[in-house]
């Protein structure tokens, strides 16, 4: 099972050195799979089969995030669904990250162009309008500490 493991890591890894754009700092040589640019960056150069592969390894990992409030939505089933955008406001983007199912009093806490760190754990990950949709469940948000 363990070498399983490594061999699905190391996969993983050869599949995204390619659309690795940044070069990672001195201080860490390692690239995080789970970092928000790099999985843009792979959606933008991977493709189809590869992107379905990486996805599949993306679905259920937990993240911690930074990016800010792009809107907040009611749901139609109850709930309300956060809308953020992991480019600083101003930026030509789209919303890129989903939370959703919150209640009304966590919501009512955030302001648009706020600043929020939140984790969760993937639950999807879709192509949209050149970027890549990432919905996230059993998350928390708050401010950003600033």
């Amino acid at each position: 099972m363990k070498k399983m493991v490594s061999v699905m890591f190391i996969f993983l890894l050869l599949l995204v050195l390619p659309c690795w754009a940044q070069k990672p700092s001195k201080k860490s040589k390692e690239i995080n799979l789970l970092d928000f640019k790099v999985i843009r960056n792979c959606m933008h150069n991977m493709t189809d089969i590869h992107w379905d592969e990486y996805v599949n390894y993306l679905t259920g990992k937990r993240v911690n995030w930074t990016g800010w409030i792009l809107d907040i939505k009611e749901q139609m089933w109850g709930g309300y669904k956060i809308l953020i955008d992991m480019d600083p406001p101003g930026s030509i983007s789209v919303q890129d990250v989903y939370i959703e199912n919150q209640p009304k009093e966590i919501v009512m806490k955030f302001h648009k162009n706020e600043k929020v760190r939140f984790s969760g754990d993937i639950k999807s990950v879709l192509k949209v309008l050149g970027s890549c949709a990432v919905t996230l469940e059993n998350a928390e948000i708050k401010p950003a500490e600033k």
